[in-house]
């Protein structure tokens, strides 16, 4: 896939000679958005990041499948992204969870939405044993977000 906004994308396609399957160009993009490290950028508790201890309500809000707590991965502040993006809610937290990732077939997981993310505060890890007691967490960087139009790679 090719991340690019559409003028980037009609650009590419005139100076390429593809101004007559622009129709069809755009008729595939699909929205979509792209997230960068951001090295040494500020971890907010209720902002863009990968690893670290999620924003939830409250400790008993930390995913588990039976007694096991699933790992966070990240969280993306969805009020922080440059223009809204189709498909997903224009404010609030969305965080992710994952139990073994081994296989990498029908992983374990959960994604978890808030609404509210002013209600939310950095959680202590569970007192129940992890999922995956080798990865019981990720070390933790900010995120930019983006959104961005993708085409589809039989398109190209």
């Amino acid at each position: 896939m090719v991340d690019a906004t559409m003028e980037q994308m009609q650009g590419l396609a005139e100076r390429e000679g593809l101004a007559d399957r622009w129709p069809q160009i755009q008729a595939a993009a699909l929205p979509a958005f792209a997230a960068d490290v951001v090295p040494g950028g500020p971890i907010l508790p209720t902002g863009s990041r990968l690893g670290g201890r999620p924003a939830l309500p409250g400790s008993g809000h930390w995913p588990t499948i039976g007694s096991e707590a699933l790992t966070s991965v990240g969280q993306l502040d969805l009020g922080a992204f440059d223009a809204p993006v189709v498909g997903l809610p224009p404010v609030g937290l969305l965080s992710f969870f994952v139990g073994i990732d081994e296989p990498a077939a029908n992983v374990v997981h959960a994604v978890r939405y808030f609404p509210d993310a002013s209600r939310l505060r950095e959680c202590a890890s569970p007192t129940a044993r992890f999922r995956n007691d080798e990865l019981t967490g990720f070390p933790v960087c900010a995120l930019r977000v983006q959104t961005t139009v993708n085409l589809p790679q039989q398109l190209l």
